[in-house]
């Protein structure tokens, strides 16, 4: 890309690691994620469910969000609820969120995604 007389070239993203007192280092991320905990109302007046009861969709989001960020080796280090909700906040491996660009790419998509 030229503009104004520079010329920039992006390339595929590469994790820089570092020695620190002879071990090996990788940069670390800070990830947060909101889940919506509970469904949005029916469309029609009386046919309203007791989500309660059944557990809701909320509670699969949830488990699906730390199933897959479990396999990319994150740690949950805060969960809470704030309103309609769920706040999430992960620590996660920087490479472990460039992996799955290049997934991405070829059309594939996570439980997630879809759920």
């Amino acid at each position: 890309m030229r503009r104004e007389g520079y010329e920039l070239t992006v390339g595929k993203p590469k994790v820089i690691f570092r020695q620190l007192e002879g071990h090996k280092t990788e940069p670390i991320e800070l990830l947060s994620i909101d889940v919506p905990v509970l469904d949005p109302p029916p469309a029609t007046p009386g046919s309203r469910r007791d989500l309660s009861a059944e557990g809701g969709h909320g509670a699969s989001r949830i488990g699906a969000v730390m199933e897959l960020l479990g396999t990319r080796r994150a740690d949950c280090r805060k969960m809470e609820t704030r309103g309609s909700y769920s706040h999430m906040e992960f620590t996660i491996p920087s490479r472990a969120l460039t992996l799955d660009i290049a997934a991405q790419r070829q059309g594939r998509t996570s439980a997630c995604a879809r759920g």
